[in-house]
């Protein structure tokens, strides 16, 4: 059991198939200091909001950011099609 490339680690083991056959099975989990989340193993550490991907508030939302607006403003979608920072008026 080894750490790969993407932080993924993969025990082998014994398994029957439904018809008796003995083979070999797989199990993944993500390597010590990572999480899973959203199908990829990042580090436990991992700070989405960091980058200051969002104009006003950022939450990190199971490993992905959930931009909202302080009380008074609201969000501009029209700026957010535009491929702009998420934008509250």
């Amino acid at each position: 059991e080894g750490c790969s490339e993407n932080n993924v680690s993969t025990t082998k083991y014994p398994c029957v198939k439904s018809t008796g056959e003995v083979t070999t099975c797989y199990r993944k989990k993500c390597c010590k200091g990572f999480k899973f989340v959203l199908g990829q193993c990042i580090p436990e550490d991992y700070d989405v909001c960091a980058g200051a991907p969002c104009e006003q508030q950022c939450t990190d939302h199971f490993g992905r950011v959930v931009c909202t607006c302080y009380p008074g403003y609201r969000y501009d979608r029209e700026r957010h099609r535009k491929r702009e920072k998420p934008y509250c008026l």
